[in-house]
């Protein structure tokens, strides 16, 4: 009778992948090979902190085992800057997830030149990587177009998720949208979360128009979006009507602080919805007193009734 010992490396990869991490580490207990299996397992997903980095380096860069080659998800904080990023950035070829952290220093010549460091094909090589997840939060050093001309770099995304100070949402919006053929940047997105610190009405001659337009767009030539948060202070008629018209398969539709009244009748028809936004000043007579929560959620049954224009006469006043 053959026993777990006797199952070839591939298939206790699969089992080992099942557990738990604490479970993993267990699992280089039991023997040598076991060990030999689940040290590669644990080697997929890894935190690097800034006092780590070269020595992490200098482990990936072992040609003999190419232990790089199995990271698939990295963190990296508490310091690194991109003259150590770099060394560990060239041994990780399937990397899919990088997520950085707790780094006040960097600024973002250093995130956007870092392809430069690189072998050659450098830019090629970093931005190909099949990286499907993309979150940008609180980056006040980010620069809105340079991330925009950085983000839509990455075709494969299928979530985006941006929360900066951009000083305009509407150029940062126009940017990644379409190429010079009028062909999507992201054309596999299916998760967009969008929210700007300002007030984007507040800083441009025709602000309504200009990003109303800019938002409208980019739904237009990215309809596999299935989930969408827009937490811009205001949201308009219009771009409620382009979202149900361009995104048929929406399932989730969540407004932040909605300021705009445009938005109350559909608010207004739905229980379900009215719990989920925050009181304010211009809430509708229907929405009680106790509601304090911040989003506005038009879930699939809210979009299904308003597709089938049962709002129709609430949207055309």
């Amino acid at each position: 009778m053959s026993t777990i010992n006797d199952f070839p490396n591939e298939v206790l990869s699969k089992i080992f992948s099942l557990l738990y991490y604490s479970d993993k580490y267990e699992c280089l207990l039991v023997n040598r090979r076991f060990y030999s299996v689940a040290v590669l397992e644990l080697w997929e997903s890894i935190a690097i902190y800034g006092y780590e980095n070269d020595k992490t380096a200098r482990c990936l860069g072992l040609s003999r085992i190419r232990i790089g080659e199995r990271v698939k998800r990295l963190r990296l904080g508490y310091g690194p800057d991109r003259h150590q990023i770099i060394p560990i950035l060239l041994y990780l070829p399937n990397l899919e997830e990088i997520e950085l952290f707790n780094i006040p220093n960097l600024i973002d010549q250093d995130v956007l030149q870092i392809p430069k460091y690189m072998t050659s094909g450098a830019l090629n090589s970093f931005i190909g990587l099949p990286i499907e997840s993309l979150t940008i939060h609180a980056c006040y050093w980010t620069r809105f177009t340079k991330a925009a001309l950085h983000i839509r770099s990455f075709s494969n995304l299928i979530q985006l998720d941006v929360e900066s100070h951009f000083d305009n949402l509407a150029e940062f919006l126009r940017i990644i949208t379409v190429d010079d053929a009028d062909m999507p940047y992201l054309p596999s997105l299916q998760y967009l979360s969008m929210k700007s610190g300002r007030s984007q009405y507040m800083e441009s001659e025709s602000p309504q128009d200009d990003l109303d337009t800019a938002i409208i767009s980019f739904l237009k030539t990215h309809p596999r979006i299935h989930y969408l948060k827009l937490r811009i202070n205001y949201t308009s008629n219009i771009v409620v009507d382009a979202i149900i018209e361009y995104l048929p398969d929406l399932e989730t539709f969540i407004v932040c602080k909605p300021y705009s009244i445009s938005v109350r009748p559909h608010i207004s028809m739905s229980e379900k919805s009215v719990y989920h936004i925050q009181y304010t000043k211009y809430d509708s007579s229907e929405a009680h007193r106790r509601v304090r929560y911040k989003d506005l959620i038009l879930r699939y049954n809210d979009l299904k009734r308003i597709r089938a224009n049962q709002y129709t006469n609430i949207i055309n006043n």
